[in-house]
């Protein structure tokens, strides 16, 4: 990988990870079924990149993980999922199942909003 997709490349991670920080922060997401399905999928599917900060943003993601397991519950079925779009944002950036169809692969919200 050529310096600037890695400069992109992490821009791009770091701008993910910040959002789902975000959505870590809402109350009614940190034990959700579907932020927990988000970030499980998420921590799996960095483990092979190679960008500088992966390492890090994978403790970050198994911390959040470890506190909503604390107190899961399932989906809200909330108007708008807010795990969905950083999800979405990785999927197409940096996903090696980014080509699936099949929606089984990858975390969906349980309303079918997602």
């Amino acid at each position: 990988m050529d310096h600037q997709a890695l400069e992109a490349g992490s821009a791009a991670l770091a701008e993910i990870i910040d959002e789902l920080a975000r959505v870590h922060g809402v109350r009614k997401c940190m034990g959700c079924e579907c932020f927990l399905a988000v970030v499980q999928a998420i921590d799996k599917e960095l483990a092979p990149i190679q960008l500088p900060q992966a390492s890090g943003f994978r403790a970050d993601l198994r911390a959040w993980l470890e506190q909503g397991q604390t107190r899961p519950h399932g989906c809200l079925g909330c108007a708008v999922c807010l795990p969905v779009e950083p999800y979405n944002q990785f999927v197409t950036r940096f996903s090696r199942s980014a080509t699936r169809t099949d929606a089984a692969d990858g975390p969906t919200c349980a309303t079918g909003r997602d």
